[in-house]
């Protein structure tokens, strides 16, 4: 029997690579079909010996959704919110990092409890004199939101996309399974 498709909806900041994440993950997916129509991927693969149909959904960023944005978080089983892992500016104001705090995650709650990745993009640029976001901002972050974890990837080294996916997976299948035992 066929279950329900997950659907995992992308949140974030302009200019973080969080479509290239998705266009990445695109490229690289051996092991599933995915047919691409407008701002979202339909895919079907295999975890832990059961087929498993999902949605990757990409959001408007842009001010002007901010208004209409939330109609695509209708039915996210799933969101990872995305920042940038170290700040460009240099101006010491980490914004994509601190607008995941101030503003996705209420907006988020505001319309849904559904469980949260937090996932910082642009792994390559760890190496760059650029402000990092410390290991400590992070811990406590993902602590205060209450996400069920954080990862970092790179879409330009294709770094951890498919485990991103997979995990967030993991984590609604893990989520459905309990519900069925707590049900019977």
């Amino acid at each position: 029997m066929k279950q329900k498709q997950i659907k995992i909806t992308f949140v974030g900041d302009n200019n973080i690579q969080r479509s290239g994440f998705l266009r990445q993950f695109l490229k690289q997916n051996n092991d599933c079909f995915i047919p691409v129509v407008e701002e979202y991927i339909e895919g079907e693969c295999t975890i832990n010996n059961q087929l498993v149909s999902y949605r990757l959904q990409d959001t408007p960023c842009n001010e002007d959704y901010d208004r209409i944005r939330h109609l695509y978080y209708l039915g996210t089983d799933i969101f990872v919110v995305c920042y940038q892992v170290v700040d460009l500016t240099n101006a010491g104001i980490k914004q994509s990092f601190n607008n995941v705090r101030a503003k996705w995650i209420p907006e988020i709650r505001q319309h849904s409890n559904a469980p949260i990745i937090i996932l910082g993009t642009e792994a390559e640029l760890l190496h760059t004199p650029a402000l990092q976001i410390q290991d400590e901002e992070i811990t406590q972050l993902v602590r205060d939101v209450g996400a069920q974890m954080h990862i970092i990837s790179s879409s330009k080294h294709k770094y951890n996309i498919q485990l991103v996916i997979h995990q967030a997976l993991h984590i609604i299948l893990k989520q459905k399974e309990k519900e069925t035992r707590n049900y019977k």
